[in-house]
């Protein structure tokens, strides 16, 4: 079962006494225990005492045992997390197990362990769950649903966000979501009395350089913009060495051939990602651009830059120009 559909049940207060939180998306699985919470105990009034985290490493299965097995002093239920669960011992793990059993075979007992793991692994106790509980998986979302949260996110806070700031966002915090969180949390205080968050303020923010960079020049080759590259590398040749503009550009244009062949042999998207290595909102970019070019057309491409790298070995005076060169040849389409 995943996010949205624990949510719903929760919202229809179908609760079990087991909970197995998987998945590495921190902001949700707390998210979800919030939610949890507050249908146990209605008046948003959360009772210290009812509610107890606990850690794997040490852990002794009597702490957990003795605090899900006594009644709360409130009336209500009790709520036990467990984190790091597979840090626990696999002696205790397995006692643990045989403890829990028991305790939500009774009838009288209300209590509930939630326990929060980054994966599933053979185990007594969450196989007990999987019978007798709720499985919640909590995968990292895909980048269009990034973009998304980013924007709504930015808009309940009374601001709006450019698209080309949120990939920049997106492309430095990758897909964490807490970590996501806590920069529009800070762009929102940095921009002050601005209603608009542009990409500069992204990026004054990151504390990215000012002025062009390598990734500028790339951006502009897969939009195969002829002016804006041969602006780009006049500027960062002054302070970037060619040998490394040159594997940047090669190994750029080495991805869209790959992605090419993958998506013309009819892979999907996730078996593309996970071939490539690529994060998602990373694929995303070189899918987006993919229309651009032909296979032939990034084959040839490749071809010349090795040229342009023999030619630059053996004339290293030649500066810039066979760069320049290679930008009008192939950059043609965004004159």
């Amino acid at each position: 079962m995943n996010y949205h559909q624990a949510i719903s049940y929760l919202k229809k207060n179908r609760i079990f006494n087991l909970y197995l939180l998987v998945g590495k998306e921190l902001l949700l699985k707390e998210h979800f225990l919030k939610v949890l919470k507050n249908r146990i105990f209605q008046n948003g009034n959360i009772p210290s005492m009812n509610c107890k985290n606990f850690y794997g490493g040490d852990l002794k299965t009597e702490s957990v045992s003795n605090f899900l097995r006594t009644n709360s002093f409130f009336g209500s239920r009790k709520v036990a997390v467990i984190k790091d669960y597979f840090k626990i011992k696999p002696a205790q793990r397995k006692r643990l197990k045989d403890v829990i059993e028991k305790l939500v075979e009774g009838s009288s007992n209300k209590n509930i362990l939630v326990i929060m793991s980054d994966e599933i692994k053979e185990d007594p106790l969450l196989n007990l769950i999987k019978k007798r509980g709720m499985v919640v998986e909590f995968s990292v979302p895909d980048f269009e649903t990034l973009v998304k949260w980013v924007r709504n996110g930015v808009e309940n806070k009374g601001k709006k966000i450019e698209e080309e700031a949120i990939y920049l966002l997106l492309s430095h915090r990758g897909d964490e979501l807490l970590s996501i969180k806590n920069e529009i949390d800070k762009l929102v205080i940095y921009s002050e009395d601005k209603n608009l968050i542009t990409t500069q303020i992204v990026a004054e923010l990151l504390g990215l350089k000012k002025g062009v960079t390598i990734f500028d020049l790339l951006d502009a080759v897969k939009k195969k913009d002829k002016k804006r590259a041969l602006q780009v590398i006049r500027e960062i040749t002054l302070k970037e060495p060619l040998p490394k503009i040159m594997f940047s550009m090669e190994n750029e244009i080495k991805r869209l051939l790959i992605a090419k062949i993958f998506m013309e042999r009819g892979l999907d998207y996730n078996t593309v990602k996970r071939k490539m290595g690529l994060s998602t909102h990373v694929l995303h970019e070189i899918l987006v651009h993919l229309p651009n070019f032909s296979k032939i057309e990034l084959l040839s491409m490749l071809k010349e830059l090795y040229k342009v790298n023999i030619s630059l070995r053996e004339n290293y005076t030649l500066g810039i120009l066979p760069l320049e060169v290679f930008i009008e040849r192939f950059m043609h389409k965004n004159n």
